[in-house]
């Protein structure tokens, strides 16, 4: 629905625009935070 609405896919990376894994959400972060938050989450390993 947040697609469709809003013309954006929410699964796809803000920096390099590959699928994301949904985890949870944070509401009130803007653009310049979340890709701040980007660099620390893409360097998790998931097990």
């Amino acid at each position: 629905m947040y697609q469709h609405v809003f013309k954006v896919d929410p699964l796809a990376c803000l920096s390099c625009g590959k699928k994301l894994l949904f985890a949870g959400m944070n509401f009130g972060l803007n653009r310049k935070e979340l890709m701040a938050r980007h660099h620390d989450l893409a360097r998790l390993r998931w097990r």
